[in-house]
């Protein structure tokens, strides 16, 4: 990105200036505090003030050193201000380390904005780490509208070194909160009652300008009209030619009526009119450039004279500005320049003034200035001259995400016929519009909008493969975003054949999105394999927020996966890169929240889940919010809230979701309906699905475990075994580990049901051996007591202490309470005499996970006399229940 370094200059101070010993004092407090608010109307000398504070400090040894911005509307662009600001610290930071700063700032961001808070993130750091001190100053900072720069500064505001100090200069004060410093003391204001000048202070002015003795009526009329607005009191001077007479005086007084506004225009006419040709010329044809030298404007007047001109004018206070260090660049004052524009326009006319346009635009192009060329185009509203120059700028991939808001506010007034012929500029205007987005879905206007850009430039590139190559890897990345796959995968297998390798991001978005159809395959090592080649790669070009976005998918396959140590990794890796209170952290915290629910704690899921979506109400982020409601719903259920987990998901399902997210809240419906006893219900809606295809792999399991559960529940549990033994061997062979525990899970119940303990308990032991290590508690849980009863079951077979742990974590969590345990030897030796022949082996057989039934049978003695066993035991026993029974037998037989 090329930066005119005239705006990198502080202007030069104007010789004879009076002496503001006051106003200066008060800008020595710019030292003490980290922000200096330096605010007033056009005309009340706010950048003169600071220049003669920089100039009284400037031989003192120990005076900071200044980095100063000048700013313009063109720097609304969030990379292009920021690239000013890094490119002004060259003096406030170590050249490797500013170096290293800018090129990150030029990194391709394809997924989302370019990695702007990654990019000020790294500059603060940098600032702390070096102890920076210095003084930066922003001046016409009312410019600037742009919501994310107001954001980015402010975050480098609370985030100042103690010897770094910020000051804004401008019109009107900044949108953004200023309590907090201003509470703490930690804030200067100087506003335009200690800007104006005082009554002694004018007459001085005056004194020293027009050699002119005022009576007390000319001077009080004077003060009362000026209210010490500087630059009304310099133009007062200037329409003076010669030596003032009292008639001359008295005509000048007479025609200051009204505001400052009003009789600003009077006063530019009448220095005007007291200039040469030459120079009245020139000033009406120059106005309108934000800043100028010497060969731009012999190329706008053709006045070979351009240089003494300038000088001239300087010399003669026009408000013309000389910037320093700078080679001959000058600027006008905003207040000054306006005016002459007004006065352009009425004595120049339209053409002539069009004509000095066009030629400044010419030059710009031959000392290849794009953007300012671009600038001046727009402004003649020369559409069809700007759309080859915005061709000429976008002459790599690079370069159009690193122009992204600039682009947004070039391409927007070009008509749509025009833009239609230009295919480039279509494509950078559809990515421009889709990355800058805060939400990962674009609204109906947006979308809309892009569409129709896309297929411009689809149909103004027809035949050229390559180029269609990169709209398509673009579609892929939006129906992506909006939960598309189907279409996202068509865009991306239509694309990656003709995508060079030196297309890295293109590549990577398309391989992201086959990633994405071989997790909803059931194929996650596939998936996982391809998104960490495509995280290494956009870990290799440092382009951090697409490798932001792999980190999340990654941790959300693990997470599906069920390798919750891997997910937590990928997921606390993501919330150190997202930016505050972005789509991608709200993401992250879901992600934890998922996790800690998995784990079983509740409390921590429910502040991560409100977390996400405190932060999702400013980005109304559909997935997020269907996501983070299905987690409260599953939460509340968890804790026994039935009904209140129904409502949740009843009043999600009326928002349009994405197809896959819609089908999940689906599901965990009718599996709280199903947990509720409304087997009817269920059985309707698996009726429903007899034509219907699910849109993905993933969901068709997810149904069949849904049915083997309603199975299980009516008692059918052959038919829940005809279910699920074909999808015991497939999950295992795709590695998803959380979907082959849920399979083995529900085969286990399925046998107990039959009474093939064996079987279950093998099953039952695989799943606690595999669930342990990643510490999994809400898939036991969430299945119910028959899967309590299996556990128990294990304490008494189990040999590994871990796994023994782990089950009793389990139990505890099913709500069992345990008794003390019996502690020696001696103990267990007593208790076990206290117990008769037929009570230690009911004991032994309901600890291998008997019913009272089987065990009736299994000793061929009747139920009530086991009963009467059982509770004779529970009395010897000291406990209240089976699962403490299994407890202590466990331990009496070990």
């Amino acid at each position: 990105m090329s930066l005119l370094l005239s705006k990198l200059r502080r202007p030069r101070l104007a010789p004879a200036l009076l002496e503001r010993p006051e106003l200066l004092t008060t800008l020595d407090r710019v030292l003490t505090c980290p922000l200096t608010l330096i605010s007033a109307p056009a005309g009340f000398g706010k950048t003169t003030a600071l220049l003669q504070w920089l100039k009284k400090w400037h031989d003192h040894a120990g005076f900071p050193p200044v980095a100063w911005v000048s700013l313009d509307e063109g720097d609304n662009d969030p990379l292009r201000f920021w690239n000013y600001i890094l490119a002004a610290c060259q003096t406030l930071l170590p050249q490797t380390v500013l170096l290293s700063l800018q090129q990150n700032a030029q990194e391709v961001a394809p997924f989302g904005p370019s990695a702007l808070h990654q990019g000020v993130n790294d500059f603060v750091n940098e600032l702390i780490k070096h102890d920076c001190r210095g003084i930066l100053v922003l001046e016409e900072y009312h410019v600037i509208h742009e919501q994310q720069i107001h954001q980015t500064l402010t975050f480098l505001i609370e985030q100042l070194p103690p010897e770094l100090h910020l000051v804004l200069m401008t019109r009107s004060d900044p949108p953004f909160s200023l309590s907090r410093l201003r509470a703490n003391h930690q804030l200067l204001e100087i506003r335009e009652e200690q800007l104006a000048f005082s009554q002694e202070e004018m007459y001085h002015f005056l004194q020293q300008t027009l050699s002119y003795e005022f009576t007390a009526a000319e001077f009080e009329q004077l003060a009362e009209q000026l209210e010490g607005w500087i630059a009304g009191l310099r133009l007062f001077t200037l329409g003076f030619s010669g030596r003032p007479t009292p008639e001359k005086m008295q005509h000048m007084l007479s025609s200051l009526t009204g505001r400052h506004r009003y009789f600003l225009d009077y006063f530019l006419t009448e220095v005007l009119h007291t200039q040469s040709e030459d120079v009245q010329a020139f000033l009406l044809q120059t106005c309108h450039l934000h800043r100028l030298c010497a060969a731009l404007c012999i190329s706008v007047t053709g006045n070979e004279e351009s240089e003494k001109l300038l000088a001239t004018i300087e010399r003669a206070g026009l408000f013309l500005q000389p910037i320093e260090d700078s080679q001959g660049w000058y600027r006008y004052h905003g207040l000054f320049a306006e005016a002459m524009q007004h006065e352009a326009t009425r004595r120049l006319g339209e053409q002539q003034i069009a004509l000095c346009l066009e030629r400044a635009q010419q030059w710009y192009e031959q000392h290849d200035l794009i953007e300012e060329a671009i600038e001046i185009a727009l402004q003649r509203r020369a559409f069809a001259e700007a759309l080859p120059l915005l061709e000429r700028l976008l002459k790599s991939q690079e370069m159009l995400y690193q122009r992204t808001y600039g682009l947004l506010r070039w391409l927007q007034p070009i008509p749509e016929t025009l833009l239609a012929t230009a295919p480039i500029l279509c494509l950078a205007y559809a990515s421009a519009l889709t990355v800058t987005f805060p939400s990962d879905q674009l609204d109906a206007a947006t979308l809309t909008r892009v569409r129709t850009l896309l297929q411009y430039a689809s149909e103004g590139w027809h035949g050229q493969k390559t180029r269609l190559a990169e709209v398509n890897a673009l579609q892929a990345m939006i129906d992506i975003r909006h939960g598309n796959l189907t279409k996202a995968v068509q865009a991306a297998r239509q694309a990656l054949p003709f995508l060079p390798a030196h297309m890295s991001s293109s590549r990577v978005i398309c391989q992201t999105v086959l990633a994405m159809e071989a997790r909803s395959q059931g194929r996650f090592q596939d998936a996982y394999q391809a998104l960490l080649s495509g995280l290494a790669t956009y870990k290799d070009i440092q382009e951090h927020d697409g490798a932001l976005v792999i980190t999340l998918f990654l941790g959300e396959l693990c997470l599906e996966q069920g390798t919750l140590q891997r997910a937590d990794a990928f997921f606390q890796a993501a919330l150190q890169m997202a930016r505050e209170d972005s789509n991608d952290q709200a993401r992250a915290l879901l992600g934890s929240a998922r996790i800690a629910y998995e784990r079983n704690n509740l409390t921590e899921a429910q502040q991560q889940v409100k977390r996400a979506l405190h932060i999702n109400q400013y980005l109304d982020d559909r997935s997020i919010q269907a996501q983070s409601v299905l987690l409260q719903a599953r939460i509340a259920a968890a804790q026994g809230r039935l009904h209140e987990a129904m409502q949740l998901l009843q009043t999600q399902s009326v928002y349009p979701n994405p197809p896959l997210l819609s089908y999940e809240l689906l599901l965990w419906q009718k599996r709280f309906e199903l947990a509720q006893g409304d087997v009817a219900a269920v059985r309707r809606w698996f009726e429903s699905l007899q034509d219907e295809e699910l849109p993905a792999h993933t969901l068709q399991e997810q149904v069949v475990l849904l049915r083997a559960r309603w199975h299980l529940h009516n008692g059918a549990a052959q038919d829940a075994l005809s279910l699920l033994r074909p999808w015991q061997e497939e999950t295992l062979l795709n590695e998803r580990l959380y979907s082959a525990l849920q399979v083995k899970l529900l085969l286990s119940v399925a046998y107990h049901q039959l009474k093939q303990q064996q079987e279950a308990r093998s099953l039952i032991s695989e799943c606690v051996q595999l669930a342990h290590v990643e510490r999994l508690a809400r898939l036991f849980l969430d299945e119910g007591e028959t899967v309590a009863t299996l556990l128990a079951a294990q304490l008494t077979t189990r040999q590994e202490k871990a796994h023994r742990d782990y089950i009793r974590e389990l139990l505890l969590a099913f709500d069992y309470r345990q008794k003390p345990q019996v502690s020696t030897t001696a103990d267990s030796a007593s208790l076990l005499a206290t117990l008769s022949p037929q009570e230690r082996q009911i004991l032994r057989l309901l600890a291998d996970g008997m019913e009272r039934q089987e065990i009736a049978e299994h000793l061929v003695i009747s139920l009530n006399t086991v009963k009467t066993h059982l509770q004779r035991l529970y009395q010897k026993l000291h406990v209240a229940n089976r699962f403490e029974a299994v407890e202590v037998a466990r331990q009496l037989f070990d």
